[in-house]
């Protein structure tokens, strides 16, 4: 993550009110940290019995993974937070300084944290990506590249945070400020390959006969990669645009970027455990309705032999709905 502290220039927009910035960022962090926490808890269930089932060891692990350092994100930034605004105010350096102090072990801390929880879910979206697209490297190659290049520019500017007295040459700055950008590129990249895939099966049901797989429309599927991932983005958005302007405000959405990151997956879980709670005493045609088991799983069934996914989901429905179907389409492979 780039540092605020290579961006204190009397001229940048907003200079003047950074403690009033820092005092909504800490705020704003906790109400959406609190937010996290509540949907988290909520879905825990729902990860629960896939790791049961044997069908999202990756993204239980990873999940997991998250709220454990978005919870330590936020207890450090609590701290660092009433240490700088009590101590910090009878203080020659005030609360800026000490918040401005990126070798404190608390401040250091905090950007570790939001540095990994971002490396996580940048994985996660590759491998919810490299598992729709059957599990294809080439798909995936130029996002690993992304994420690869990222975790380089947040290890050099976590060094510089260490060694704040080294002074790097302006080449090195031209990668520093690609850091937001890669991570929203690359987070961009992946849900547009996720919702492309499933956009190409929708219209191939469609083209087939087929209304929906499993009482699941695959529009309705896009509603949920989309709106879940639509904060973080958004959010991703507005920090870019900031950063690129210089203005101070932007630590009201760098602090909060754990909880915003984790947040994610946690919706989408939330959301498909909804959908399988409204269908699961639907019945229809002599059967009920079920989600498919690659957005159920959001990974195949790992150590078991099977990967199904949207390709073998769609020709398996388009077989079981051959009597209704003029032409099937075979599946892929």
């Amino acid at each position: 993550m780039s540092s605020n502290g290579t961006l204190i220039n009397p001229n940048s927009p907003g200079v003047g009110q950074e403690e009033i910035y820092a005092l909504v960022a800490f705020w704003f962090n906790t109400l959406v940290y609190g937010a996290y926490l509540s949907l988290f808890i909520s879905s825990f269930s729902g990860l629960w019995r896939g790791w049961r089932r044997g069908t999202s060891k990756v993204f239980f692990v990873g999940m997991c993974l998250m709220f454990l350092l978005t919870t330590l994100d936020a207890l450090v930034t609590a701290h660092l937070n009433v240490y700088a605004y009590t101590w910090g105010l009878s203080n020659q350096r005030g609360p800026l300084g000490i918040l401005n102090m990126w070798n404190r072990w608390d401040r250091f801390t905090h950007s570790v944290m939001i540095s990994l929880v971002l490396w996580i879910a940048d994985f996660l979206a590759i491998y919810r990506c490299y598992i729709v697209w059957q599990k294809s490297w080439r798909i995936i190659l130029v996002p690993s590249v992304i994420l690869l290049l990222s975790m380089s520019i947040n290890i050099v500017n976590l060094h510089w945070f260490l060694h704040p007295e080294t002074w790097l040459r302006p080449t090195v700055w031209i990668f520093l400020d690609m850091c937001y950008p890669l991570h929203l590129g690359q987070n961009i990249l992946t849900t547009g390959l996720i919702a492309f895939k499933i956009w190409k099966q929708h219209l191939r049901s469609a083209q087939s006969g087929v209304r929906a797989y499993a009482g699941i429309r695959l529009v309705y599927v896009l509603r949920i990669i989309f709106e879940s991932a639509m904060i973080y983005t958004l959010q991703m958005l507005v920090l870019v645009i900031l950063f690129r302007l210089r203005h101070r405000g932007m630590v009201i959405f760098q602090t909060s970027l754990a909880p915003s990151a984790s947040i994610v997956f946690v919706l989408m879980v939330t959301r498909v455990e909804m959908a399988r709670t409204q269908d699961r005493d639907i019945q229809g045609g002599g059967r009920s309705y079920k989600l498919p088991s690659w957005l159920d799983a959001t990974s195949p069934s790992e150590g078991s032999g099977s990967s199904q996914t949207i390709d073998h989901a769609v020709a398996k429905e388009e077989a079981g709905n051959a009597n209704d179907t003029p032409q099937p389409i075979e599946p892929r492979t």
